[in-house]
Parts: C-alpha cells; sequence; structure tokens
C-alpha cells in the first residue's frame, strides 16, 4: 500500500447487531410483513398449480 491509498474502510466485527435494542420495527413490523409476504407467495403458487394442472379455467 501506498501512502496515497485512502484509509481501509472500518468494518464491524462478524455476528455485531446493527438493529438497535427494543425496536419495535425490527421486533413486530419486519416479522409481520415476512409472514404476510409468505402466505401470499403460497397462495400464488396454490393458483399456479391450479392453473397448470387444468383445475382452473381462464
Amino acid at each position: 500500500m501506498s501512502p496515497n491509498d485512502p484509509p481501509a474502510k472500518q468494518t464491524a466485527p462478524r455476528g455485531v447487531r446493527r438493529i438497535p435494542q427494543q425496536s419495535f420495527v425490527y421486533d413486530r413490523v419486519v416479522p409481520i410483513v415476512m409472514i404476510g409476504l409468505a402466505i401470499v407467495m403460497v397462495i400464488i403458487l396454490i393458483i399456479a398449480a391450479a392453473i397448470l394442472l387444468g383445475l382452473v379455467r381462464l
């Protein structure tokens, strides 16, 4: 490394949480949104399978 190189970027050690303690968004909102997205995905997969199997006609 030459003296003209920019200083190395400091990174947090592995395993360090950057999420604040007692965060309402990460403790409540994010899990609910993830569960909701999973339910929507399952519904879409069931509808797609029903269309492919000929159970639903468009």
